[in-house]
C-alpha cells in the first residue's frame, strides 16, 4: 500500500505511512458499473389482464414480477430477460 502523502510504499496491513506517518486508508476496490434497470411493463401487463386478454396477461404479469427480484439479487441479465418476456407476453395479447 502506498502512502498518498508522500508515495512510500507500506505493508499491505500498515495502518500509518512508516515514512510521514501520514494515517493510511485501504484502497477501495471499483466497483462494477451497474447499468440501468430495465422496465418491468408491469402496468402494461395489468392493462392487458383487464382489457384485452387474460391468460397472456397473468403470464406478462408473473414475468413482471420478476424483473424487481431478480434485479435485486444481482441477477442482472435474468432481469432484462425477465423484462423482455413481459414486453413479449404484453404485446403479444
Amino acid at each position: 500500500m502506498y502512502c498518498r502523502k508522500c508515495g512510500t510504499s507500506n505493508p499491505e496491513d500498515a495502518t500509518v505511512c512508516q515514512s510521514c506517518g501520514e494515517q493510511l486508508t485501504p484502497a477501495v476496490q471499483p466497483r462494477q458499473p451497474i447499468e440501468p434497470k430495465p422496465d418491468n411493463y408491469l402496468v402494461w401487463s395489468i392493462l392487458v389482464t383487464i382489457f384485452c386478454c387474460l391468460i397472456p396477461g397473468i403470464v406478462s404479469i408473473v414475468y413482471a414480477a420478476q424483473v424487481d427480484l431478480k434485479w435485486m439479487m444481482g441477477d442482472y441479465a435474468g432481469a432484462r430477460a425477465a423484462s423482455n418476456s413481459a414486453k413479449t407476453w404484453a404485446l403479444v395479447a
